[in-house]
């Protein structure tokens, strides 16, 4: 029973002046999980939608979202987490997938993305 981290980067181009920026890390695949939104070093929230606040207040900022996902099913030793972050409405969607060496191994994505206009 291993643990293999992951970690990824992403851009995210601010769509919007003043809108409103909520995000979510949810994980598939019949795994479960759980995971912890941060934005620079302040705890937003875990385990459901967080409100990260507004383009303006997030320019230049760093998102960060840590999931972590045992693996469960004997079936499947894949994971995944999708990202969405919603701003004024409109959805982006990241989604990162890894296959786990071995039944029962846990899953660490570090997700770090860095918020820009």
């Amino acid at each position: 029973m291993a643990t293999s981290y992951y970690k990824k980067q992403e851009l995210y181009k601010l769509k919007t002046e003043n809108g409103a920026i909520t995000i979510s890390a949810p994980s598939f695949n019949g795994q479960g999980g759980s995971y912890v939104i941060f934005k620079g070093q302040k705890l937003l929230g875990a385990n459901e939608t967080v409100n990260v606040g507004t383009a303006d207040s997030c320019n230049g900022k760093i998102i960060k979202i840590i999931a972590t996902i045992q693996d469960k099913l004997p079936q499947t030793n894949w994971t995944n987490v999708t990202v969405t972050i919603t701003e004024n409405g409109t959805n982006t969607e990241y989604l990162y997938e890894e296959e786990l060496p071995a039944h029962l191994d846990t899953a660490c994505y570090i997700i770090k993305i860095t918020m820009e206009k």
